[in-house]
């Protein structure tokens, strides 16, 4: 199981527009829901983007973890000033 999950998630993506951090949160939130990714070391949750802008906050920085194999995950987002951020697979 945990394997699928890392098969399906992406090593790296790079956000450029509010609508991909949606969409990338959407994809997110449907692997919490069926057991396979869990939220780690949050300011806010992955469901609070889910509605678009404005975000809850200027940085967003989320940790995830798959269970259970324990591969880490990390979304990364400067809301505020321009628009950027990344989903990407994080070194042991």
């Amino acid at each position: 199981m945990a394997q699928e999950a890392e098969k399906l998630l992406a090593e790296f993506i790079e956000i450029r527009t509010p609508q991909m951090l949606v969409e990338v949160a959407k994809s997110l939130s449907e692997f919490i829901e069926m057991g396979l990714l869990k939220e780690i070391s949050q300011d806010i949750s992955v469901r609070e983007i889910l509605d678009g802008p404005p975000f809850p906050d200027d940085l967003i920085n989320i940790e995830f973890v798959t269970v259970p194999g324990g591969s880490k995950y990390l979304l990364s987002c400067e809301t505020y000033k321009g628009f950027g951020g990344i989903f990407k697979k994080m070194t042991p």
